[in-house]
């Protein structure tokens, strides 16, 4: 039997073990979802999107292939760790108007426009902490001069620290910060950026 044909064995064998994992994380994110249900939203939102949640707790998910943004979090609070986020046809994870979140020990690959954003529609303290995220291979895809294609991209939030992550092979910067205050890059690894 040759190489191909063993991990092909050794894939079937394995299928239906993964497949319940994977039932048994969407049934326990189902059960913490509570009232505050995973669903599209009035805006162009993302495949998982919560809106005025006081403390959203997304931990070890994968949410791959979004047609938009991966994970988008509005006026929320909360932590979004060990997650795998990839594919996103926009943002990996964008937040808007959030407080306080705990971005931590995520991979955030292949999205066609910025990895990590943290935005807010006025100026204002936000608090986010981005930390030990490995965030690789950012497009940007819907042009711009440097709005779109970067790891970490930080428009009018204040008090943000982005530190310790691994950032590489962003079309424009790994971090961007623009009209942000207080904002605080730490000890962060980037490489092969476009700007």
């Amino acid at each position: 039997m040759n190489v191909a044909a063993l991990d092909e064995a050794r894939q079937e064998l394995l299928h239906p073990a993964r497949r319940a994992l994977e039932l048994g994380l969407l049934q326990e994110l189902d059960e913490r979802l509570d009232d505050h249900r995973v669903a599209p939203s009035r805006h162009d939102g993302g495949l998982v999107d919560f809106e005025d949640v006081g403390f959203v707790t997304l931990e070890s998910c994968v949410v791959e292939n979004a047609a938009r943004d991966g994970v988008r979090l509005t006026r929320c609070g909360g932590a979004i760790t060990r997650s795998t986020i990839r594919g996103a046809g926009r943002g990996g994870l964008f937040s808007i108007d959030s407080t306080g979140l705990v971005i931590e020990d995520n991979l955030v690959e292949d999205c066609a426009d910025n990895g990590v954003q943290i935005w807010r529609s006025a100026q204002g303290v936000d608090g986010t902490r981005i930390v030990r995220n490995r965030i690789r291979r950012i497009a940007a895809r819907s042009g711009g001069t440097g709005q779109y294609g970067n790891g970490v991209s930080i428009f009018r939030a204040g008090g943000v620290r982005v530190e310790r992550n691994h950032v590489a092979d962003c079309a424009f910067s790994a971090l961007r910060d623009n009209s942000g205050h207080g904002v605080r890059f730490l000890e962060n690894t980037c490489l092969r950026s476009g700007e």
